[in-house]
């Protein structure tokens, strides 16, 4: 007579356990991938947008790019580049691009007064 062997759940199923957890593990590393590139995306900005009226661009600028444009809209000495200058300066937590943004308005400010006391 023949006995049939007794299986139990895990004894039947192993591989497709081992499936599933190697399935959940790379769903779980796809996610975090995910989650760090769009916040990667979004990370440098800070919340800064007073670049996006001087460029036209939402892009996101390093610290190093934004004292360059402030610099040339100091060069520049225009009331828009006052307006935007002013802008940037309520916006900017960066030390370096802060006292560039207080030089440039600065420099802005003493064209304006000269201009005005020329004409």
């Amino acid at each position: 007579m023949r006995f049939a062997v007794r299986r139990t759940l895990l004894s039947s199923s192993s591989p497709y356990i081992a499936f599933g957890i190697v399935f959940l593990a790379g769903a779980g590393i796809f996610a975090a991938g995910t989650l760090m590139l769009r916040s990667a995306e979004r990370g440098p900005s800070l919340g800064i947008t007073w670049t996006r009226a001087v460029i036209g661009d939402d892009k996101v600028l390093d610290a190093a790019a934004r004292v360059e444009i402030v610099e040339r809209l100091g060069l520049i000495g225009q009331t828009w580049c006052a307006d935007a200058l002013e802008e940037a300066l309520g916006e900017e937590r960066d030390a370096r691009v802060r006292k560039a943004v207080e030089r440039a308005l600065r420099a802005v400010r003493e064209n304006a007064t000269a201009s005005y006391g020329n004409t």
